[in-house]
């Protein structure tokens, strides 16, 4: 396995992990062709497992599945509520699910991570800043961050009630000349600002994706 990321590790520690270190003369030198074959298979199926490894098996299978158990019962306490809340026909019931994840991985990254600080600092700052623009999203506050303003610089205005001869009603906001463009104005700003959201999100998620879960 070669790695895809700066590691601060030594070549001892990469070794147990089993990431091999290249120059670029030995990728080089390893590019070279030296046979060209027709082969029924990629893989060896021939391999014989040693006796070690036989009576082990059962064992890491059961180690796995009890693993399996583990991340089981964590899984149903972290995601059951989001679960229950969540519902197909309403597409803001997916962004807690990412924001979740988003969190989890921020936490799992600082504990676990083994990137150079710099690489790990990089993942969880973009990570963060896709969770905060989610949460926004989630929020729809978009315009009201714009519209109180407006509201509280022109107050409120009284509707005039009409009343029909077949016993409908209607009303008309009276407002005063200049309310309503600046109202049309505020909204404007709000879904200027959630665009940008979105785009922003966008290029975050294609840039880092590979980089958040590699």
């Amino acid at each position: 396995m070669h790695r895809s990321q700066p590691l601060g590790l030594n070549k001892e520690q990469l070794a147990k992990l089993g990431i091999v270190e290249e120059i670029e003369e030995e990728r080089a030198a390893g590019q070279k062709v030296v046979k060209v074959e027709t082969v029924d298979e990629m893989f060896d199926f021939n391999y014989k497992p040693t006796a070690v490894n036989i009576i082990l098996r059962p064992f890491r299978r059961l180690k796995a599945w009890l693993a399996n158990i583990r991340h089981s019962i964590k899984n149903y306490c972290v995601w059951r509520k989001l679960f229950v809340d969540y519902r197909t026909w309403d597409i803001h019931a997916f962004l807690p699910l990412f924001i979740k994840h988003l969190e989890l991985y921020i936490d799992g990254e600082k504990k676990h991570g083994i990137s150079t600080q710099e690489c790990k600092d990089y993942k969880i700052s973009t990570a963060q800043e896709a969770a905060d623009i989610l949460k926004r999203l989630l929020a729809d506050e978009y315009a009201s961050a714009y519209t109180d303003a407006v509201e509280d610089k022109w107050g409120k205005f009284p509707y005039e009630k009409t009343t029909y001869a077949n016993g409908s009603v209607g009303f008309q906001h009276l407002t005063p000349d200049g309310y309503d463009e600046e109202r049309s104005a505020a909204y404007e700003k709000a879904c200027a600002d959630e665009e940008k959201d979105l785009k922003r999100l966008g290029e975050i998620i294609e840039k880092n994706m590979l980089d958040w879960w590699d």
